[in-house]
């Protein structure tokens, strides 16, 4: 059992270098990293239960398709996937604050600073 984890952090470690040696600025790997080892830990092979195990692979699944889904379209040009992630955020704003609004969870005003 111990072999099995040691050698997902071993496959998680040799991914992280990965996309270190790309040395692209502020590239984050911890939501995915963090989405990864909560998978394995809670995975029957580490006597984990396996709760969660499906919103978990989801997540990762979405991730690979969101990066393959960008990727393919840089290939096209540069301003296809900009305009698509503007659209994108601008729907999700559109959506999100009237239906937060709406249920009463809409995120709270930060207050101004007093000079």
């Amino acid at each position: 059992m111990q072999i099995r984890v040691l050698a997902l952090v071993k496959i998680e470690r040799q991914v992280i270098g990965a996309v270190r040696r790309f040395a692209v600025p502020d590239l984050t790997t911890t939501v995915l990293t963090m989405t990864l080892t909560a998978l394995a830990a809670d995975s029957p092979f580490t006597g984990g239960s396996a709760k969660d195990s499906i919103r978990r692979l989801s997540a990762v699944a979405v991730m690979l398709a969101g990066a393959v889904a960008g990727a393919l379209l840089l290939k096209t040009s540069l301003w296809v996937p900009l305009a698509l992630a503007a659209v994108l955020a601008a729907a999700t704003v559109l959506l999100y604050v009237p239906a937060a609004i709406r249920l009463g969870t809409a995120p709270a005003r930060t207050p101004k600073p007093q000079n």
